[in-house]
């Protein structure tokens, strides 16, 4: 039997989205990370897994332009829930393009969870 399911979805910069959820288990939080180009393109572009006892931190970077620092997550247990550091926008979203991702959060996360 699957435990419950928390996503979070974020987008990166100006060309990639992530979707982040992870699962509860005794030993840990299962967590996965899964990223994109785009809001809505079908192919993962990274995928990452690891396991966050408690206290534990995992960080996740993403590659940008030449001469840029790369976009980085940070992912802790924080003991009931998952803390997500995640880079700051380069600008506020709008109303549509937050509707739009989350959106492709929902059908983003049936996807990979199918998959699990």
């Amino acid at each position: 039997m699957l435990s419950s399911v928390t996503t979070h979805w974020m987008k990166l910069g100006e060309r990639f989205s992530a979707l982040v959820y992870y699962f509860d288990e005794p030993d840990g939080l299962h967590v996965v990370l899964t990223t994109r180009q785009g809001v809505r393109e079908t192919a993962a572009v990274e995928r990452f897994e690891t396991v966050l006892a408690a206290g534990q931190s995992a960080s996740v970077s993403l590659p940008r332009a030449a001469g840029e620092a790369p976009e980085r997550v940070v992912l802790t247990n924080a003991g009931d829930h998952l803390h997500i550091a995640e880079p700051p926008p380069p600008f506020p979203p709008s109303d549509a393009a937050r509707r739009e991702g989350e959106a492709a959060m929902v059908d983003h996360a049936i996807e990979e969870i199918g998959r699990w």
